[in-house]
């Protein structure tokens, strides 16, 4: 082998590898664009359901409901 075939096998050795991690990137370029979108998305439908005037966020969870309606049920039947 001469001088100019080993430069020759060095060099497409090294685009290989350039080439196999270039396309790595662009998978996890399309990961991090897709996962980017869901979170943008998520992130769009938190705020606009925070700020929209239908929406109320609960102030008693359900047992405690119960428990005034059944307290308020007691107080009714007493004379």
């Amino acid at each position: 082998m001469t001088k100019g075939s080993n430069r020759i096998n060095v060099l497409d050795f090294i685009i290989s590898v350039l080439t196999r991690h270039e396309k790595e990137l662009d998978k996890n370029l399309v990961k991090l664009e897709r996962m980017t979108r869901k979170l943008e998305r998520n992130n769009s439908f938190q705020t606009s359901e925070a700020t929209s005037p239908s929406y109320s966020k609960p102030t008693v969870n359900r047992q405690e409901a119960k428990r005034k309606a059944k307290r308020k049920a007691v107080h009714q039947q007493c004379p």
